[in-house]
């Protein structure tokens, strides 16, 4: 888990140093490869990191508000991407590539009615980016979960 939480570069696996630094600490130990690292140990460990979020996020009893973000990648396509935060953690729950579709107030409404219906955990309310047509939005959930709250922040830097 360590090497892919500190994105270190899994041919720094195979540095002589750190075998030898684990010789010392834990005699009989044998580190991976590379190759194992990037393949068949990344694969578990998504699984296991995959399992525990799934969990948190289909728990009625986890309480979260949804987070979205509406940006543009590098070749200037549009993304919104969602994540559940609570008291103690943040999760990401999808990216969702939006193409040509315009970011209308109801296409939000939509999509965030959407994100909230996909998950078992209890849902408090979203926080949104700031525009009018997310102004919009709010105005629309509101009517379809007149118990959650609606917000949006503005960012700048």
């Amino acid at each position: 888990m360590h090497y892919y939480v500190t994105v270190t570069p899994f041919q720094r696996i195979e540095d002589p140093h750190l075998q030898r630094a684990f010789d010392i600490c834990r005699p009989g130990v044998k580190l991976p490869c590379r190759q194992k690292l990037s393949d068949e140990l990344l694969d578990a460990c998504f699984s296991e990191v995959q399992e525990a979020v799934d969990g948190f996020l289909q728990t009625p009893t986890t309480h979260v508000c949804v987070t979205s973000d509406g940006w543009s990648n590098i070749l200037n396509e549009p993304i919104v991407n969602y994540m559940a935060v609570s008291p103690d953690k943040a999760v990401f729950v999808e990216s969702v590539p939006t193409g040509e579709k315009r970011h209308t107030a109801e296409w939000i409404a939509n999509d965030l009615t959407r994100v909230v219906r996909s998950l078992g955990a209890t849902v408090s309310g979203a926080i949104t980016d700031n525009t009018k047509a997310n102004k919009n939005a709010w105005l629309i959930l509101e009517k379809e979960f007149p118990d959650k709250f609606f917000h949006g922040i503005a960012m700048t830097w």
